[in-house]
């Protein structure tokens, strides 16, 4: 068993915290300090990992994942079971549970601002978000049927929370927006709030891409910066005038000028 009694700082850039098979526990007793631009797998194949990390919207935020595995990115995607990491009452490290699981053909995702969203299954078309704005936390596609889709209605957008992120978790692409006009995407949770997009794609192919077909903007006066991880297309001119880092990925920039 160890125990680090150091405070932490994650700089930008792609973390691992684990424990292998075998291993015992890791206990974080001092605080951990996230700076933009750090995205964090804990992989407990071993003994658990414990922390002081705190909850937003019911997982620790957009930047960090939990598996059982001690290596996350899988060159073909689907690399098991991988969630948002949490902390349960006691500290330990764990995966959210608490998810707005949405299934099946042409379905809507609903407005809301904490809800963490979860799409299991997918069929024949695309799901979509209402007109106007519609704002969650955080989306997770982890449907393997076939490719996914979420469309954005014209002059609407999808806005994700302050530390938003979209995890990716199979061997197929996801798209989001299908190019209408005014559509866009961007993060901060509620109207006017800084926010940060975090794009997690445990595939580094790019026929597996988390591909934007839309306009990815700041939240009105609300700066966005985006962190990227895996294999990331962007083929629309942006607006969002924050920072962009990219993580240990494949990043594709196909929108000409602002991109990204």
């Amino acid at each position: 068993n160890q125990t680090v009694n150091l405070p932490i700082t994650l700089a930008a850039g792609a973390h691992v915290i684990s424990t292998a098979g075998g291993a015992g526990t890791l206990v974080m007793t001092n605080s951990v300090t996230r700076n933009h631009g750090a995205e964090v797998q804990f992989g407990v194949s071993g003994g658990t990992i414990s922390s002081t990390l705190g909850l937003n919207n019911g997982i620790i935020g957009g930047w960090a994942v939990y598996s059982p595995s001690t290596s996350l990115i899988n060159n073909a995607g689907g690399a098991g079971a991988v969630d948002w990491a949490v902390t349960n009452s006691s500290g330990t490290l764990t995966a959210y549970s608490g998810d707005t699981t949405v299934s099946g053909s042409g379905q809507t995702i609903a407005n809301n601002p904490s809800s963490n969203v979860k799409i299991a299954s997918n069929g024949s078309s695309g799901d979509t978000v209402g007109s106007g704005t519609t704002t969650i936390n955080t989306l997770i596609w982890s449907a393997t049927t076939q490719n996914g889709y979420i469309n954005i209605p014209a002059s609407s957008t999808l806005r994700l929370g302050a530390q938003g992120a979209i995890l990716h978790n199979d061997n197929k692409y996801l798209r989001i927006g299908n190019g209408q006009s005014g559509s866009a995407v961007t993060a901060g949770g509620a109207d006017n709030v800084a926010g940060e997009l975090c794009v997690y794609n445990l595939s580094y192919y790019a026929a597996d891409a988390v591909e934007f077909w839309t306009t990815l903007t700041d939240n009105g006066s609300g700066p966005v910066t985006m962190t990227a991880f895996g294999s990331v297309k962007i083929d629309n001119a942006n607006t969002y005038s924050g920072v962009t880092y990219i993580n240990a990925c494949d990043f594709y920039c196909n929108g000409g000028v602002n991109t990204p």
